[in-house]
Order: C-alpha cells, then structure tokens, then sequence
C-alpha cells in the first residue's frame, strides 16, 4: 500500500487510516456512511429475526428440492459417479419429453426428479455400485445396476430405466472383461513378483482367471436380459437379432443356466435346483419372436412363411418346450391348409392333436379338436368331423367357460345346419350356445346364434307343418294339432315315422281305390253309350 492508505485499529477497533486518507472503494460497492459497529450488530441479528418470522410454507418455497439436494449431498460426499449417473437420467427423461411434444403422454408423466421413493432406490443402489466399484469388487457393480432394473420392470412408464440399465449392465461386464484381461497380461510380463512362492502366484493367477470368467458369464446373462426385454416390449425384431448371436456364441461356451431377473435369487437352493439352461431358454425366446412376427409380418410367399414356421420349430424342439412345439405345429398345418394341401394340413393338424393330450391347458385339446374337425369337413369325412366336433362338445363342457362352450355349440349348430342337415342338433345347439352368450361382450356373436337358431327352427316347422298338413286329411288328431298351432302357437305333435307311413299308405291306398273305382264307372259309360 501507498503510506496514504496505510492503516492501523484504533482503541475501539475499528480501522483508521493514517493522514486522514479514505481508500478508494471497490466498483460497484457503496462506502458505508455510517457507523460499522452498528451495522455489522444488525446484520448478524437479521437471520434470527427472518428465520422467526418465517412459516413452515416459507421454510418448504426456500428449500431446495430432492432430487437438487440428493446431487450436492453427493458432491459433497465424493460420490461424483452416482451424482452424474442421476443428472444424466434427469437430461435423458428431459430429451425425451421434448422430443415426444407436448401431444404425447409421456409429456404429461411425473418426471423422475419429482419422484422421490424411485429416486431413493436409485440413489441406494448406485451408492453400494460406487463403493463396490472403488473397492474392485465388479461383480458387486453388475448386481446393483441388474437390481435398479428389476426395481423399474414392473412399471410401464419406466421401460426406458429398465433398458438403460440393462445396456449398463452389459458395458460394464464388457469393460470388466477387457480391465481383467488386460492386468493378465500385465501379470504374465511383469517380473517383479517372480519372488512370491510359486503357491502365491498359482493363487492370484487363478483369482484373475476366475474373475475372467465371472465376467464372461455375466456378459452373456446381460445379453440375455437385454434379448428377453426387447421381446417383452414387442420389439421382436431386435430381440431375434440380439437372440441368435447370443445363441450362436452360447453353443461354444460352457453350460451356464437362465439368471434370475432378481440377482438376490441367485443365492436360493430353488433356483440353484430348477433354473434351466440359458441356451435353452434364448431357444425359446427366438421360437417366441418367431411365432409373434409370423402373425404381423406379410410374407412375399406361403413358402417363407412355411420355412420361417420350420425354424421356428427347430429351436423349439431343441429347447424341449411341448407348448411351443405343439404351437408350431399347429401354425404350419393352418398354412398348409390356406394353400389347399390338406394332407399335409390333416398330418400336422394329427400331429398337434396328439401332442395337446399330453398338455395341461385344455384350450389346446379344444384347438386341435376344432382345427381337425374343419379339415375333415373340407375333406367331405362328415363322420370323423362329427367325431371330432362331438369330443369339442365335451372338452367345453368339462372346462365350465361359458364363453368357450357358447363358441362351441355355435360350431357345432354351424356343421349340423350346412353339413349333416340335421336340423334336431342344429336347433339343440344353437339354443344352448344363444342362451350361454346372451349378456355377454360378444354381440355379434350373439347374433350369429340367434340366426342358426330362427333357421334351425324354421327348417324343423317346416318339415312339421307339411307332414301334418299330408296327415290332416285323413287323420283327426294330426287336423287338430294343426288347428291348435295356428290359433294358439302349441307345439305340434308329430307323428313317428312308421306312423306317418302307414297313414300315407292308407291314403295313397284310398285314392287308388278311388280312381280305379272312378275308371271302371267311367269305362262301364263308355260302353254303355258306344252300344246305344
């Protein structure tokens, strides 16, 4: 300082400057005119006098949020991983609000900052994966990252969490993969530990290796993860690519078996026990992607649609899944009989029926009964239709579903009705399946049922009022039945057949009698005339 500025503190304290100089203030800062003891007293009395006259609702407007204080309690703590983990969750739930518009309902969802009790979880997990991951415990990192996941995969509207951390998952095994390999190598050149014991150096040398492996296995449980998401979300057509690489590389490893989506199951005797192999379930997964993209997508041909349906197949043959298999071979015989190859159709359609006896779910017993049926009526075999359509009939019986044996007595009204032309079963039928739909969703298959009936019942009128209506002539009580059903709307009483019969032959009798009768009168005039 300049000795026009130097400066020494009075008795009282405060500062005085010598030969009565004021240094120059600072830009922008006014110089205190007044008395700083007293200021300084007022200022440090301010915050008890604001605080007391704040309410608990000023306390809460002037209080940062929870996800603000959760990043700087972070911070603060060294935790900078988990803090940057949470702000990038917050950019990526931004990013995509923004992207969707303000039309969409992802606009209108709760952002994640705003969620407390899911913060929470993420916060725990992604503390004990940093902890874990200072601590070079790796496997520890991919349980609580795999943990996150499993929390969020319940909830629609988190999806995008689950597949984040889904693809975390995967990027640290592979990074834990390349960090061990490579301190391998390192260890196999470096000499300087060459004067550990030989026992100590099979040791660590072994722990690496095992590490090694832990973490192979780990990356193909990821992909699996990752495979069986995307099929859950519909997105078959990454979930069949994922699936088939993972498939492909899975049948040069060693057998591991299907990983819990909760990693705390891992430590269970029941998934010990029962968990099954993981080729066997991507087999699955793949024969399942298989049959949902068959179902959406148009193929150029039958034959790629048939070939798809195949391999679908075969994977599902390798994964032993009888659902499957019976599925895929019912699928294929519905192709075959779109392209009018009904032996082939018959065959695999024989095929499934043998298979669905052995199934718990009777749906399938009922799908095979229905798909045999048809076929057989298309092959004109109304014998072994009705066989089959009657075994349908007690299958829905037994499965006491109305809705199910409503759709069934509507088959089978159908197939009397145009097929066997037995109109008893028809109407039998058809007012079973009425009366068992009748309140239900299903209108138009209400309607349906209320139409076979009225024809059902119309044929069977018919067919009785023109038998009675022959027999009336000649026989009273068919003539009153008749009478009664007119006025009336009874029931008429048919007559049996060997009735009927007896009653047509006498009449048939009668008339020729009659006409014979008629004939020699009419011959007898004749003569009698052409003689006078």
């Amino acid at each position: 300082m300049s000795p026009a500025t130097v400066s020494t503190k009075n008795s009282r304290g405060n500062i005085a400057y010598k030969n009565g100089a004021v240094p120059r203030p600072p830009r922008r800062l006014k110089p205190l005119s007044e008395n700083t003891s007293n200021v300084s007293c007022t200022i440090s009395r301010l915050p008890r006098v604001f605080v007391a006259k704040l309410k608990q609702k000023d306390i809460d407007a002037y209080r940062l949020p929870f996800f603000e204080n959760t990043c700087i309690t972070l911070l603060r703590a060294g935790y900078h991983s988990t803090s940057e983990e949470l702000l990038l969750l917050d950019q990526m739930q931004d990013n995509m609000r923004k992207k969707a518009g303000p039309a969409s309902p992802l606009w209108n969802e709760t952002p994640l900052r705003k969620r407390e009790e899911p913060l929470r979880v993420i916060f725990s997990y992604l503390l004990q994966a940093e902890n874990a991951d200072m601590q070079e415990q790796y496997d520890e990192v991919y349980r609580n990252n795999l943990a996150i996941a499993d929390y969020f995969r319940g909830s629609d509207e988190d999806r995008w969490l689950v597949k984040h951390f889904l693809c975390k998952c995967n990027s640290i095994c592979k990074r834990t993969i390349h960090l061990l390999k490579s301190l391998l190598e390192m260890w196999d050149k470096d000499t300087s530990h060459k004067w550990a014991s030989q026992t100590q150096l099979t040791a660590q040398k072994a722990d690496l290796e095992k590490r090694i492996a832990t973490g192979e296995r780990r990356l193909f449980e990821s992909a699996y993860h990752l495979v069986s998401f995307l099929a859950e979300s519909g997105d078959y057509d990454d979930a069949i690519f994922g699936a088939r690489n993972l498939y492909h590389e899975l049948k040069t490893c060693p057998r591991y078996k299907k990983p819990p989506a909760d990693p705390g199951k891992e430590l269970t005797i029941e998934w010990e026990v029962n968990a099954p192999s993981l080729i066997s379930v991507v087999c699955e997964c793949i024969c399942k992607c298989s049959i949902a993209l068959h179902q959406t997508i148009e193929y150029e041909t039958s034959e790629e649609k048939i070939k798809a349906l195949r391999e679908a197949f075969e994977f599902a043959d390798e994964a032993g899944n009888k659902l499957l298999i019976a599925q895929c071979k019912l699928l294929i015989g519905e192709e075959y009989e779109r392209e009018q190859s009904l032996d082939l159709a018959l065959q695999y359609a024989n095929e499934y029926h043998k298979l669905a006896q052995n199934l718990a779910d009777p749906i399938h017993k009922i799908q095979a009964c229905k798909t045999l049926a048809r076929i057989h009526g298309k092959n004109s075999d109304m014998l072994r239709a009705e066989e089959y359509l009657t075994e349908l009939g007690h299958l829905a019986a037994s499965c006491d579903e109305p809705q199910l044996s409503a759709e069934v007595s509507s088959l089978l009204a159908e197939f009397h009705m145009n097929e066997t032309h037995d109109f008893e079963k028809a109407n039998y039928y058809a007012d079973t399946g009425f009366h068992l739909s009748l309140g239900k969703a299903d209108q138009g298959h209400t309607n349906k049922l209320r139409a076979w009936l009225g024809i059902a019942k119309g044929q069977l009128a018919q067919r009785a009022v023109l038998q009675m209506l022959v027999a009336s002539h000649f026989h009273g009580p068919s003539l009153e039945s008749l009478l009664k059903w007119r006025s009336t709307r009874t029931a008429v009483q048919l007559l049996s057949e060997a009735e009927f019969g007896n009653l047509t032959k006498q009449t048939f009798q009668h008339r020729a009698e009659h006409c014979n009768a008629r004939r020699i009168k009419r011959l007898i005039r004749e003569e009698m005339s052409r003689r006078t």
